[in-house]
């Protein structure tokens, strides 16, 4: 797994980031938000996000479009004039926005959204909507085409935004679907249902998707935490299998996908912080995609607990020296979190934690804890000594 995402990446994570310091004094952890950038076009090429209010009081949201705010950024081929048009689960359409109005820049202040130009052809309004099913749909304002964000924010509490989804057509290069996403507060880790669903639409009345989908999971330092390529084929031996993935979708309401088929799925244990998933064409492969992201927490998945199966080593380095933590476990859809010194280390969230030029402030003691739904443990602690 590639740990160097592109320039665009690294900023849906960074969106992510701003949103998930915004909303991390809450005490339980839930999804929230999502932001994905993709290929507008036209038909089946437009950017579709979906998500689901559930039932309880109407939810504010701010639902924006971005194209020529990506220019800043340094992305070719960016929408020149993106419009979003926001429909309820009967079709109907109920908010719709072409070219975003100055009154709303307050508004991106408050949820940690950056600022649009004023006077730009980005799109953005606000909306409050009754608990349902609804999906944002980017297009070209006058059939134009190219790179585009939607991102969907929270404006209260009063529900969780539910089954995060993104279409669109993934190209290659910058032109891959991003879902950004934030677990939000500072409680227990969630378990998160991942998919790239390309085979699987070819029963929906998709003509072109994509073949061979592979999706890559980024914590907020742009780190690949995971991967899957062909959802019947776990990744590691800490990868959920199939019948886990299958059970999951059902008891979440997700369409079914076919035994054997291209289509990519993992479970992952996430604790609070902001997230990407990269969906992209194995072998340079194209087509329409859908990127989804489930909450499977609260569901009954029968994992096995984790165990450490080999412990992190103690090491004594010179100073320049790089050295690297590393831990075996049993269990699957685990969390990795190191400490050093018993306080978390920022995006150190994989089974191994480099230090490339270890100094004497790194001296001390390292350890993991590891953490899926059916339990946690904590490595011993690993010694650093740095001459």
């Amino acid at each position: 797994m590639s740990s160097k995402p592109s320039q665009i990446v690294r900023r849906v994570l960074a969106l992510s980031l701003a949103l998930f310091c915004l909303v991390q004094a809450h005490a339980d952890t839930r999804l929230v938000n999502i932001s994905s950038r993709g290929v507008v076009g036209s038909g089946e090429g437009q950017v579709i996000a979906g998500f689901v209010i559930p039932g309880g009081p109407s939810k504010t949201l701010l639902i924006r479009a971005a194209g020529p705010a990506l220019v800043s950024l340094g992305l070719n081929g960016a929408l020149t004039n993106p419009k979003i048009t926001v429909v309820d689960s009967t079709g109907a359409t109920v908010a719709q926005n072409d070219d975003w109005s100055l009154t709303l820049s307050a508004t991106f202040s408050a949820v940690g959204a950056f600022s649009f130009a004023a006077g730009s052809a980005d799109s953005a309004l606000v909306a409050t909507l009754a608990p349902g099913a609804y999906t944002v749909v980017v297009t070209g304002a006058t059939s134009t085409t190219g790179l585009g964000l939607v991102e969907v924010y929270e404006m209260d509490t009063n529900n969780v935004l539910l089954n995060l989804s993104t279409r669109g057509n993934v190209g290659t290069g910058d032109q891959v679907l991003i879902a950004g996403f934030v677990v939000a507060g500072s409680g227990a880790p969630r378990q998160v249902l991942l998919r790239g669903v390309g085979p699987g639409l070819a029963n929906k009345g998709v003509s072109s998707p994509m073949a061979d989908p592979k999706i890559v999971l980024y914590n907020s330092l742009g780190v690949a935490m995971a991967s899957n390529d062909d959802w019947g084929t776990p990744a590691t031996a800490n990868d959920v299998s199939a019948s886990v993935l299958s059970s999951a979708a059902t008891q979440i309401g997700a369409s079914s996908l076919n035994a054997g088929s291209k289509d990519s799925a993992m479970i992952a244990t996430l604790a609070p912080g902001a997230y990407s998933v990269q969906l992209s064409g194995a072998n340079s492969t194209t087509g329409v995609a859908l990127a989804e992201i489930y909450d499977v927490t609260s569901l009954n998945l029968n994992l096995p607990a984790p165990a450490i199966t080999t412990q992190p080593s103690s090491v004594t380095v010179n100073a320049g020296a790089s050295v690297t933590f590393n831990v075996a476990v049993s269990g699957t859809a685990v969390a990795y979190q190191w400490y050093k010194n018993g306080v978390a280390i920022s995006g150190a969230t994989t089974a191994s934690f480099t230090i490339n030029a270890a100094a004497s402030a790194n001296a001390g003691n390292y350890t993991v804890t590891v953490t899926n739904a059916a339990g946690v443990v904590t490595s011993n602690a690993a010694t650093l000594t740095v001459n």
